[in-house]
């Protein structure tokens, strides 16, 4: 999570970031548990000295963005998603320290790909960049 998703009403709006401390008190909506980005912002608050106030937990950006909009909480995705469904009513708000969201592919080296996994490959790969391969691995 790079960001909080905030409705441009709220203080946080204003701030040039906003540090993770600084959530202590919020009303935030978050992944649910089955996500790991939920548990590894949950330690980090935990080392911070405070446990979040998860309202809402959800794995449907929609439903995340109306609620922000609607004022019922503030929001903490990662920047692709934020980026994919920002309205006029949000502002987005870096987060401090940088909660870093990594994704990793795994794919057979020599096997068949189907055309539609190799597309969805190089969607993902143009999306979200060059992607790194593993260390010592080629190809």
């Amino acid at each position: 999570m790079e960001s909080a998703v905030v409705n441009r009403s709220h203080p946080f709006a204003q701030m040039s970031s906003v540090h993770i401390f600084e959530l202590k008190g919020e009303t935030i909506l978050t992944f649910s548990e089955t996500a790991t980005l939920h548990d590894a912002f949950i330690s980090m608050c935990g080392e911070e000295g405070f446990a979040p106030h998860i309202a809402y937990k959800s794995l449907m950006p929609g439903f995340s963005f109306k609620m922000v909009a609607m004022q019922q909480c503030i929001a903490l995705l990662p920047l692709p998603l934020i980026l994919h469904h920002m309205c006029p009513e949000l502002v987005t708000v870096p987060l401090e320290p940088r909660l870093q969201w990594d994704i990793a592919i795994i794919r057979r080296k020599q096997g068949y790909h189907s055309f539609a996994a190799s597309q969805l490959f190089e969607q993902i790969c143009s999306h979200f960049g060059k992607l790194r391969e593993a260390p010592g691995e080629t190809g």
